[in-house]
């Protein structure tokens, strides 16, 4: 396991985002969209068993100057193997911006590759070329943020609904949300 890098006052900006692990147990902090949607895919991943999110601050020289960088993420997978990330936009309009991003991976790359650590750099191409399944790990999140242990009938349930054809999550929920109104609605008039 990691230790993560806190968040500072000035990196709590547009695109700040806390949340809860059940993965981790602990709360989690990420200081973008990007960075945020990542984290559904790690904490929905059955593959991955550990994750940490700032977990290294690497320094190098580039054209005499020292540059610094924040490595997103660090993954580890049932299988023990483990690598670093980069959580990345693909395009930025500010050419300042993008020149330093680029030399953000050219020094978290050398880290890795010094430290004999995989490296991975993952775009919003990558996390949202698929809006339904993003869709679906927002509300797997919220679903198993908020219960503790899930409940057999809810899954024989929504194996039955399921199997019955193809549905977002938001389709399902919405369609268990009508069914416990009904029974709210009935446990009244009955008692």
């Amino acid at each position: 396991m990691r230790t993560l890098i806190p968040v500072t006052k000035a990196e709590k900006v547009k695109g700040y985002w806390e949340g809860f692990s059940p993965k981790l147990q602990r709360d989690v902090f990420f200081t973008s969209d990007l960075e945020y949607d990542y984290w559904l895919w790690a904490e929905t991943d059955p593959k991955i068993v550990s994750f940490c999110e700032r977990p290294n601050k690497v320094r190098d020289m580039i054209d005499g100057k020292t540059v610094e960088s924040i490595l997103s993420m660090w993954v580890k997978h049932r299988d023990q193997s483990e690598h670093y990330v980069k959580v990345k936009p693909t395009k930025t309009r500010n050419p300042i911006l993008s020149m330093k991003i680029e030399n953000e991976i050219n020094i978290e790359q050398k880290w890795c590759k010094q430290n004999h650590m995989s490296y991975v750099t993952v775009n919003e191409e990558m996390l949202w070329n698929n809006q339904l399944l993003v869709s679906n790990k927002k509300l797997l999140i919220s679903f198993v943020c908020n219960r503790a242990e899930p409940i057999d009938t809810d899954h024989y349930l929504i194996k039955k609904l399921v199997t019955s054809g193809k549905y977002s999550l938001k389709e399902i929920h919405q369609h268990f949300a009508k069914k416990l109104h009904q029974l709210g609605l009935q446990k009244r008039y009955v008692g």
